[in-house]
């Protein structure tokens, strides 16, 4: 949980090379923002990127991740049942 709590700090920092400094080189970024999944080395920044275009779209920028207490951020892992950009995450508690 320390990487996550560290990722979102980085996060409401704005710190992309922080986070990417968090991020596996060959990780996935999943999330309902099209294009929904983001692959490989620079997926953080990608989906960083597009995140903040779609945040000033939608007026959300600037908007912070909750902190892990909230009900509302949850982390969770993949399954070998999404391997194919399934949306769905099975819960890691």
């Amino acid at each position: 949980m320390v990487a996550v709590r560290h990722y979102i700090e980085a996060y409401n920092r704005g710190d992309v090379k922080a986070m990417t400094a968090l991020f596996a080189a060959h990780g996935s970024i999943l999330d309902g923002l099209a294009p929904h999944v983001w692959n490989g080395p620079t997926a953080c920044e990608d989906w960083y990127r597009d995140a903040m275009v779609a945040g000033e779209h939608e007026g959300a920028a600037d908007s912070p991740v909750p902190p892990l207490s909230s009900p509302f951020v949850r982390p969770c892992r993949m399954s070998p049942d999404n391997e194919n950009g399934d949306e769905r995450a099975a819960s890691s508690t």
